[in-house]
């Protein structure tokens, strides 16, 4: 199993940031970039290597796979208080599972998680060999509503990838995000969880209900 985990990052203390919307009253200050494990990726010139910024200490995080393996891919979300779009390139993904529970499987190509979601999914390395961004980005269907819009990513990378004839790797593709605010998308994706066994549910339904209700005041 490879966990991918996405959070968000302030540039400033945590708890500084806390502090001030425990303070205010208010949500807490619009993050400056979302991460996969940890790091940004290449559209950040913290961990960017292949985007052309020189930077020895590139961190952008890599999964490494051999042609026609299949990986449990678990996504998990852990962002303060935002939805996020998952998605890899080319690439199809199998939902098997969420929050802990299995669920009957589905084919997507895009994952929507809320904040403390986990979506389990099942990835099959049948591509050429190159190398894929496996991006996230927010959804927001509020408007007028700040948010964070800048995009994460990681790397899937095929052992064997091809390289540049300066000995650089290839550049990755980049996935289809839908929009910010493609809530048809979400519901589309949400819609399509079912449970993996049959629920036995009542055959007949009460229709007629009376409700009773008191209040004290002292």
């Amino acid at each position: 199993m490879c966990p991918s985990c996405t959070r968000e990052w302030w540039d400033r203390d945590p708890i500084a940031v806390l502090r001030q919307a425990t303070f205010t009253g208010a949500a807490p200050n619009i993050s400056d970039a979302y991460t996969i494990n940890g790091q940004p990726g290449d559209l950040y010139r913290c961990s960017s290597k292949d985007s052309g910024v020189k930077n020895d200490n590139a961190e952008t995080v890599r999964l490494p796979l051999d042609s026609g393996e299949r990986i449990l891919l678990r996504i998990i979300n852990s962002a303060l208080n935002q939805q996020l779009f998952f998605s890899v390139a080319n690439h199809k993904l199998t939902v098997v599972g969420a929050d802990a529970a299995y669920t009957k499987p589905f084919t997507t190509t895009v994952v929507m998680l809320g904040p403390g979601q986990t979506t389990d999914v099942l990835l099959t390395a049948d591509q050429p060999p190159a190398r894929y961004y496996m991006a996230a980005r927010a959804y927001d269907s509020a408007q007028n509503a700040p948010f964070d819009n800048t995009t994460t990513t990681a790397i899937l990378e095929y052992k064997g990838a091809c390289y540049t004839k300066k000995g650089q790797s290839s550049k990755p593709v980049f996935p289809r995000l839908p929009a910010y605010n493609d809530t048809p998308t979400v519901t589309a994706f949400t819609s399509r969880f079912r449970s993996l066994t049959t629920a036995k549910v009542p055959t007949k339904i009460d229709e007629s209900l009376f409700f009773h209700d008191r209040v004290w005041v002292l």
